[in-house]
């Protein structure tokens, strides 16, 4: 099939045992998204694995092979020859390698092009898209172009389509987790995959048994297939699999490095030991770690052997905290990330949106107590424009009436559908009524909702409910609503340790100070 410029897809990313192969990877899931809503992906690369270059070839991608990357004046060269024949086409970069110089001259010729980044490490970024899909990224602070789009946060994780179709599997948890996957990335070179092997040695945990995984450009293979067959525990090596799902659900935990794989783990709820390989990696499983969704043991090179051993023990006894972690892991990746980030490539912002957006949106808003009240003063700090409120108590109330703002008993009073139809948004802080379909429609934007605990706790009394668990994770989260009771698309969702709370007002003091900044990062991906 023929494909126009626009339709095209070049992704310069590389792949070896010294970078790993998660770059690769993941730019082979927004090449899975781009092909499957009718594109065509090109590949050029320095990598030289024969069974990475198989894979992509398996998949129809065309590769465009690079002898010798960046920063060698010859990738460019090349690279500008290839992108040359495609002027419309938009440019993919991923990889650390790719400096401030390397995407300024991607800019000067022309190209629109997505940068897929983790540290916000340069300078400046001259990219049109910079995608951050880490927990992290909203809290980076990033010098880009004036009209540079930022996809920051787990919304964008992007997954390989084999996951996907797991989306609504459930997994079981044993009272004794005897299934433990060793996933250490695609290349460990300095092979701490033995470690954890060795580490396994001395588990006191009877009928133990392990799938280690080698990576496609993992060089130790000799050396762990020995170690596997001299184990003392029964170890089944994996060369390159191509059934990383199946290998998930069939454990019931992982020791992996915290790199890219990390996301596929949290999408599939398996509990996880997360190891730091790198430094990133290191913030990525100190990220997970506070959110409840998996354990960080730190860089491996500082992690003795006695105490993984300790730590897979540790967990592999408590059903209760994996079932926790489970739960919890499986709220910060929904799969729907590469779709996303194709829709931000396919569908440019409209300009004049964007600039009534900037002038003010026009808001009703429905609301109650301290946060309904934190809710409103957030929205007009931000340069909307209340244009009615339903207050549902004496709080909100006085406070609209002392900003002049018209007030409404209910969603039923017809004066409160016209002040709605004339509205950009609806935005609902503890409201106290179900908005019907008939009324969401009206708003260009719809409606948005603001819940405690969403992540774990919908419908009513989510806080009583925390506490009834001794769950010590709660949260401020903002949905796009419908007809279902706190059942629409997350927008944002900000997590509070409230270890310790005993009361529903000491969590919600906590919770507080989190209701304007999950309501601000909604609004600007629910606009932008």
């Amino acid at each position: 099939m023929d494909h126009s410029d626009s339709e095209h897809l070049f992704i310069r990313v590389d792949a070896d045992s010294r970078i790993g192969i998660g770059h690769l990877m993941r730019c082979l899931a927004l090449a899975q998204a781009w092909k499957d809503a009718g594109g065509k992906a090109i590949f050029i690369t320095a990598c030289q694995n024969d069974g990475l270059l198989q894979r992509l070839r398996t998949e129809e991608f065309e590769i465009q092979p690079i002898i010798k990357p960046y920063p060698d004046n010859k990738d460019w060269d090349h690279t500008r020859a290839i992108l040359a024949a495609h002027p419309m086409a938009w440019v993919v970069i991923d990889g650390y390698h790719f400096d401030q110089a390397y995407q300024k001259q991607v800019k000067e010729a022309g190209h629109r092009f997505l940068v897929i980044d983790d540290t916000a490490h340069l300078k400046h970024y001259y990219a049109d898209i910079v995608l951050n899909q880490n927990l992290h990224a909203e809290k980076l602070r990033y010098s880009c172009e004036p009209h540079t789009s930022l996809l920051l946060g787990t919304r964008y994780v992007l997954l390989r389509r084999e996951f996907l179709a797991w989306s609504d599997w459930k997994r079981d948890i044993p009272e004794v987790a005897k299934k433990v996957l060793v996933t250490l990335g695609g290349g460990d070179p300095d092979n701490y995959t033995l470690k954890v092997i060795n580490a396994l040695q001395d588990l006191d945990v009877p009928g133990v048994e392990a799938i280690v995984v080698a990576g496609a450009s993992n060089p130790n293979v000799d050396v762990l297939e020995a170690a596997a067959e001299q184990s003392s525990v029964s170890i089944r090596l994996e060369r390159n699999p191509r059934n990383m799902p199946e290998l998930m659900a069939w454990a019931d935990m992982a020791v992996s490095a915290g790199g890219s794989t990390a996301w596929e783990l949290l999408f599939l709820g398996l509990p996880s030991l997360l190891l730091a390989l790198a430094d990133n990696q290191y913030i990525l499983a100190k990220e997970i770690a506070n959110r409840k969704a998996g354990q960080a043991l730190g860089h491996i090179e500082n992690t003795s052997t006695r105490s993984l051993c300790q730590a897979v023990a540790g967990l592999a006894k408590d059903s209760n905290l994996r079932a926790q972690i489970s739960e919890n892991a499986r709220q910060i990746v929904d799969g729907k990330g590469a779709q996303r980030v194709i829709n931000s490539i396919k569908e440019p912002i409209d300009k004049n949106l964007m600039a009534n957006a900037k002038q003010g949106l026009t808001v009703f808003f429905l609301g109650a107590k301290q946060a309904g009240c934190i809710g409103l003063l957030t929205l007009i700090a931000a340069g909307c424009k209340i244009v009615g409120t339903i207050a549902y108590d004496s709080f909100l109330k006085e406070l609209a009436t002392e900003l002049h703002i018209p007030t409404y008993l209910s969603l039923k009073q017809p004066s409160s559908t016209e002040a709605i139809s004339q509205s950009d948004l609806l935005v609902s802080v503890h409201g106290r009524e179900i908005v019907p379909d008939s009324l969401l429609k009206l708003p260009r934007f719809g409606g948005i909702n603001v819940h405690p605990c969403l992540y774990r706790y919908k419908g009513a009394n989510p806080v009583e409910r925390l506490l009834q668990d001794a769950c010590p994770l709660a949260s401020v989260g903002v949905h796009l609503m419908t007809n279902k009771v706190d059942e629409g698309e997350v927008l944002a969702e900000e997590f509070v340790d409230v270890t310790g709370k005993q009361t529903v007002e000491e969590v919600y003091n906590a919770l507080y100070p989190f209701y304007g900044i999950a309501l601000l990062k909604a609004l600007r991906t629910l606009i932008i």
